[in-house]
């Protein structure tokens, strides 16, 4: 089996492995979950392998138990927004991350997939700049069963509407979280940022969610 080739590399959290190929140096996730949350996730990430865009991890193979699931992952390096947070400083162009982060989710919308985790953490920038979105673990398919039930999300990201009138999670709660997730780039004055940009960010955090909208002249 291919994945014999490979061992681990180093730990990223208590159940997310880096794994490498020593031969040829190539590095892949591994990650352990849940057999029911596998599964759902399993069927997101095939849905997304279909994506053109490459703003997302790929699944590369998937092992199932009755009692949990090993998925297989392309890594994606980089920094996530929260570390860059973190540092102080940011290496790309504010503008640019808030351009790339809105296409990325906007495309996993068209997509049929809500993520419903979105914050720092899930947003990855590599060396180019360009923007990820991460970890799929909470996803849904809109309309599905898995959609009308368990609202995920971080506290500080959270759609004040899942909150206090326990509405479904949706494409609105997602620019919500998105939203959320990019203030941190003028709040904490690490990035200069047209008022446009600053304006549609405003927009995604907006509380009533019919005004949560995608500025397309942005």
């Amino acid at each position: 089996m291919w994945i014999d080739q490979y061992e681990v590399h180093h730990k990223l959290c208590s159940n997310v492995d880096v794994l490498v190929n020593n031969s040829t140096a190539h590095k892949i996730i591994r990650k352990k979950t849940d057999a029911k949350l596998g599964m759902q996730e399993v069927a997101i990430l095939k849905r997304i392998n279909e994506i053109s865009s490459n703003a997302y991890p790929r699944m590369l193979d998937y092992e199932a138990t009755s009692t949990h699931v090993m998925l297989y992952l392309t890594l994606i390096e980089g920094k996530t927004l929260n570390q860059m947070f973190e540092e102080g400083e940011l290496h790309y162009s504010g503008e640019y991350i808030v351009k790339g982060a809105i296409e990325a989710l906007v495309t996993l919308h068209n997509a049929g997939i809500i993520h419903r985790d979105i914050k720092p953490e899930n947003l990855m920038i590599d060396e180019q700049g360009r923007v990820f979105i991460l970890d799929f673990s909470s996803a849904v398919i809109k309309g599905s069963p898995n959609a009308q039930m368990n609202n995920q999300g971080t506290w500080g990201y959270i759609a004040p509407e899942i909150l206090f009138s326990k509405t479904v999670a949706d494409e609105k709660t997602d620019y919500f979280a998105l939203g959320m997730s990019l203030k941190g780039l003028y709040r904490r004055r690490i990035q200069e940022l047209s008022m446009t940009a600053i304006d549609q960010i405003e927009m995604l955090t907006s509380i009533q969610p019919q005004k949560r909208k995608i500025n397309e002249s942005f």
